[in-house]
């Protein structure tokens, strides 16, 4: 079980009905890390720290806080007034370092690169963002990811790479990649290892997610090849199961599901 609380551990989906019910859920399973939504912290320190409050009762510990400030927000701020980025920049340092008081690690942040990959200016000027929250992922010692989805949007297709390319631009060494894998939207044949090789240095985390209630189910063939490509790598990456839901009961159910998934990935000890 002490393997599964570090190797594996459940995003919670924004949308689910009840986060209180979905805590308590979770702490009733084998499952101890956790990633959840930044609105899930009401945009407030004392929402903050009730939540987390909630989430340490049930022996959870919040490892990642996804969304730091709005996607519509944040992919957009390049082309904001210098007044609005630098607000910008202070909103996202200050919840980086109150993140990281509450004892929080990594957070995401979803400026939407890929969108500014072929246009040069708009790509400087986002690695030039991303390079000014330096000061505050640093002293912080709070690692900062982009969120890249895996399979990319048609428009974005074949660029996986640039994304590491782009990171290593900001400069910012606190600065890595979260990986969110839609399996059930991904070719048989697809080559799991093939697809996280060319962001291999930068991949910070790895989210594997589905909706069940669309019937999708996760199997050990659908799971064990990204974790085995983890392993191939090298990298020590913690692996997250995101259940896309708004029903309590279905996540119940899946999150039984997903341990006992879960006990058959970890090797035999």
């Amino acid at each position: 079980m002490a393997m599964i609380a570090t190797q594996f551990g459940i995003s919670v989906s924004g949308d689910i009905n009840s986060l209180p019910e979905a805590l308590k859920i979770l702490g009733g399973s084998g499952f101890k890390m956790l990633e959840l939504p930044f609105h899930f912290m009401h945009d407030s320190i004392a929402g903050m720290h009730k939540t987390l409050s909630l989430a340490a009762k049930e022996g959870l510990h919040v490892r990642s806080v996804t969304d730091i400030a709005s996607s519509n927000v944040a992919s957009g701020i390049a082309d904001q007034s210098r007044k609005l980025k630098n607000d910008f920049i202070e909103n996202v340092s200050a919840t980086v370092r109150e993140l990281r008081l509450a004892g929080i690690p990594c957070c995401t942040l979803d400026i939407q690169p890929a969108n500014s990959f072929a246009n040069p200016e708009r790509r400087d000027c986002k690695a030039t963002l991303l390079r000014r929250l330096t000061p505050a992922t640093i002293e912080n010692k709070m690692s900062l990811s982009l969120p890249v989805r895996i399979p990319q949007a048609e428009a974005a297709s074949m660029r996986i790479g640039e994304y590491s390319n782009f990171a290593s631009e900001t400069m910012n060494p606190m600065l890595g990649l979260s990986v969110n894998v839609h399996p059930h939207e991904l070719r048989n044949n697809a080559d799991s290892l093939e697809i996280l090789r060319p962001v291999r240095f930068k991949i910070s985390s790895l989210c594997i997610v589905y909706e069940p209630d669309a019937g999708n189910f996760l199997v050990g063939d659908t799971v064990a090849p990204w974790v085995n490509a983890l392993e191939k790598l090298a990298l020590a990456a913690p692996v997250f199961f995101l259940p896309r839901t708004m029903s309590i009961a279905t996540f119940a159910k899946e999150i039984d599901r997903l341990y006992a998934l879960a006990e058959n990935l970890l090797p035999p000890v």
